[in-house]
């Protein structure tokens, strides 16, 4: 990249503007052949430009899972229980996973009260 060469921007700061690019502004398909064929020109990595690429949107992709189950889980216990204590919220915002999620939501689904949510079925 030019800006890169005359010193003006870090290649710590060309990929984060090429992460924000591609996340929050839709490239097409003609757009991502040109940014390709530029990459092989400067002697760039293709694989790595779709690794990053791939990772990027897989990231993305898991905190929208993430984020979904966590609400669904939230609204279970709403419907069954009338609420939602700060005990079991903070479980649910704790759980990185989406097979820890997918416990808490089945034990959501299965609890008699609020509490049971908290521990593990056996």
């Amino acid at each position: 990249m030019d800006a890169e060469r005359a010193g003006e921007a870090s290649r710590a700061t060309v990929e984060l503007l090429g992460d924000v690019i591609e996340t929050y502004l839709t490239i097409g398909a003609n757009d991502r052949a040109a940014l390709r064929r530029q990459v092989e020109a400067e002697g760039g990595d293709i694989m790595a430009l779709e690794a990053t690429e791939l990772s990027w949107r897989s990231r993305v992709d898991l905190e929208v899972t993430l984020r979904t189950q966590r609400k669904d889980i939230r609204k279970a216990v709403e419907v069954r229980f009338g609420r939602v204590s700060p005990e079991v919220d903070a479980v649910i915002g704790e759980a990185a996973t989406e097979e820890e999620l997918n416990a808490l939501f089945e034990r959501a689904l299965r609890a008699q009260t609020e509490n049971d949510v908290l521990r593990p079925t056996r």
